[in-house]
């Protein structure tokens, strides 16, 4: 969800989530949050996992990193 100082502030929070360089959610693209949005975003996701691999949860580059804020409990 967007941060709640800067909730209505920026652009929208584009977000994924990469097992590796392979994307698990959302299958395809980014997620989005649009700004004044304090619900954000939610997902139902199980992975298997090996020793070494890498889970990234990854917030997308903005033109207005000041406010483009995430608040997130991954």
């Amino acid at each position: 969800m967007k941060e709640w100082y800067r909730q209505a502030a920026g652009g929208p929070l584009r977000a994924r989530i990469l097992h590796g360089e392979r994307p698990l959610w959302p299958a395809a693209g980014w997620a989005e949050v649009p700004p004044g949005d304090l619900v954000g975003l939610t997902h139902d996701l199980t992975v298997s996992v090996e020793a070494g691999d890498l889970i990234r949860f990854v917030l997308d580059k903005s033109d207005d990193p000041e406010n483009d804020l995430a608040a997130g409990c991954p």
